[in-house]
């Protein structure tokens, strides 16, 4: 795959909100046609949500799961812990 971008999806599933798995799979699902688009999903939340996904078997994503307490912050702490990430 020759990646031309790297597209970031910040992601935590709160308590008792599956329509929020259902819209993180909506997105991962709209890059499915976009083999040169690299997704990558940070989720923050305290479980993995990537047995849920639908489409988390697709070939341009890549799921991180890093539990980080606190408030939900994607700017700070999922952007740097992703640019962290060994690729």
């Amino acid at each position: 795959m020759n990646t031309l971008l790297s597209v970031i999806i910040p992601f935590r599933k709160r308590s008792g909100n599956r329509a929020s798995v259902e819209r993180l799979d909506q997105a991962i699902a709209c890059f499915t046609d976009q083999p040169d688009i690299e997704l990558v999903v940070f989720d923050t939340g305290r479980q993995s949500t990537r047995l849920k996904l639908t489409n988390r078997q697709q070939n341009n994503l890549r799921y991180f799961h890093q539990y980080q307490p606190g408030v939900f912050a994607p700017g700070r702490q999922v952007r740097n812990a992703t640019v962290a990430c060994p690729f």
